[in-house]
């Protein structure tokens, strides 16, 4: 336990405490236990046992500590509230280009309270509210950034104080600032942040990450090259907005934009917002951006925003006949190219083709048979994990939900926050002998032995001791799991492994054991409808 043990202070980084408290205690670079690794962003959410450390030395909460972590504010934005940094600015500049972006201070608040604030990190906040000065982010006299935590542990002899650059012990609180040609966009962002709502005027979006999602999506389609064209539809003061492409946007991502450039492109990107959805449609269509434009980021689309693209930015070609697109698939196999339904849809120069859509038709669900070769997938995969790896215990882990999944036919997201309790009496599932019923006392038992290795090997690798049992599954650090994860894994296995014609979705095996799969209006007319396949 440390002699002094000061407090976080309101809304400061946790390098930030973390340094603080070292200078204290006579340490250069905030101290950590041993051995912790060199490279990881401090800013995060420590792992479990530099947690406990931490909490045990300093005599903090964990809810405090999580409080001062990235961690807490990341996950308001993005919609799947997971890890993804997309608005988090790297904590040292990935090169030495003077285009490379890393964390960001005002001088005026550091000679007000000595301290790095937690929202200099976030790639939208780019001046100071308070006074209304642009932030800076490297240090003016040696050009390095001026974080502790971007500094090597041997940087220089001497320690230096919060206000001072951590590499040549520069004084930033004398550096003159510049005033902000247009200040509103990282205060209104960052107050919504901090209260986790939506901006008012925006009814269509149900939630921050969504709208953060939106405006991350729109930055990164005016950041390609091809999309250049949208900057001089662009109706703002030429003092606010350049009409030309962003020379300095030599990355494909906007948090390593230099500071001016991403905040006249995220003030562009809230300009478009105005008036949604007919000020963004009249622009793309002025600047010819159709809906192959967003292809790259479709994923991480929004719903309000991909509704607007499917609708209003979507070329439609009619009249695609069932024979252009036998020729299409002619032409690829020619070619050599590898034969699917987007490459087909690319020849024909259409974003959608029934007749398309007629020829690849995949099975919504998997036959028992189709089943077991899955889980002996999953077995010969199991069998050539390495012992001492992660990725064993990410194949038992996986495994062990996908038969959750099958065994009480729901969705892998309705299991990973099944409760021990729950996942046990799926696993102790009374033994049969005739049928289907065979099939499943298989499945149940191999489940009930994954789910013993889960809760003896895997699990106490992933929590802090005693720590609760509910939900059962969960991520490194004892994060929550994310389902999209799960389901990406296991569909790289359908994809190589299974029928051509199977749904690329683990839904497809949901109901496998007793071919009860819901019929709606639009199934009823499948021609796969009721096919059960071999028994096994």
């Amino acid at each position: 336990m440390f002699l002094l043990r000061p407090r976080p202070s309101p809304l400061e980084s946790l390098s930030s405490w973390r340094q603080r408290a070292g200078l204290q205690n006579g340490y250069r670079k905030y101290p950590r236990p041993k051995p912790s690794p060199d490279h990881r962003d401090p800013d995060w959410k420590p792992a479990a046992t530099e947690a406990a450390w931490l909490s045990d030395n300093f005599q903090l909460p964990f809810e405090l500590i999580h409080k001062h972590s990235l961690d807490y504010y990341n996950a308001r934005l993005n919609a799947s509230g997971t890890s993804d940094q997309r608005w988090i600015l790297p904590f040292h500049p990935t090169s030495d280009s003077p285009y490379a972006s890393g964390p960001v201070l005002c001088p005026n608040c550091l000679q007000d309270q000595p301290y790095l604030r937690l929202f200099w990190r976030m790639a939208f906040y780019t001046f100071c509210p308070l006074h209304g000065s642009v932030l800076i982010e490297r240090c003016p006299d040696c050009g390095a950034s001026m974080w502790p935590s971007t500094m090597p542990s041997r940087a220089h002899p001497n320690s230096f104080a919060l206000s001072h650059c951590q590499r040549c012990g520069a004084d930033l609180t004398t550096v003159a600032s510049h005033p902000s040609l247009y200040p509103d966009n990282a205060l209104d962002l960052w107050i919504h942040v901090e209260q986790n709502k939506v901006p008012s005027g925006y009814g269509h979006i149900s939630s921050l990450g969504e709208f953060m999602d939106g405006i991350w999506v729109i930055c990164q389609l005016m950041l390609r090259r091809q999309s250049h064209h949208i900057y001089s539809f662009l109706d703002l003061p030429s003092r606010l907005m350049n009409t030309s492409f962003p020379e300095a946007a030599k990355s494909q991502s906007i948090r390593s934009l230099p500071l001016l450039e991403r905040d006249r492109l995220i003030k562009g990107v809230l300009w478009l917002l105005q008036d949604w959805p007919y000020r963004f449609v009249d622009v793309c269509r002025a600047a010819k951006i159709t809906r192959k434009d967003f292809i790259a980021n479709r994923i991480l689309h929004p719903p309000w925003l991909e509704d607007a693209i499917s609708e209003h930015l979507t070329l439609r070609k009619r009249g695609t006949t069932y024979g252009a697109v036998i020729s299409a698939i002619s032409s690829l196999e020619n070619s050599a190219e590898k034969v699917t339904k987007t490459a087909v849809r690319h020849i024909l120069g259409v974003t959608e083709c029934r007749a398309a859509d007629k020829v690849f038709e995949q099975r919504k669900h998997a036959s028992s048979h189709e089943l077991f070769l899955m889980c002996g997938h999953l077995e010969h995969a199991l069998s050539l994990a390495p012992e001492a790896r992660d990725q064993r215990a990410t194949i038992i882990r996986d495994y062990l939900i996908f038969l959750l999944s099958v065994l009480s036919e729901t969705s892998i997201e309705a299991v990973l926050v099944m409760s021990n309790a729950q996942v046990m009496s799926l696993t102790s599932h009374p033994a049969a002998t005739l049928g289907s019923e065979v099939r499943r006392r298989l499945l149940t038992q191999r489940a009930d032995q994954l789910n013993s290795l889960y809760g003896t090997v895997v699990r106490p690798n992933l929590v802090l001791e005693n720590a609760p049992t509910d939900p059962w599954f969960v991520a490194r650090n004892g994060g929550a799991m994310a389902g999209h994860s799960v389901r990406d894994r296991l569909a790289k296995i359908i994809r190589s492994k299974m029928s051509a014609d199977l749904w690329n979705s683990v839904d497809a095996f949901r109901y496998s054991l007793s071919g009860n799969a819901p019929v709606g209006r639009r199934r009823s007319r499948s021609p796969y409808l009721g096919f059960q396949g071999e028994l096994f």
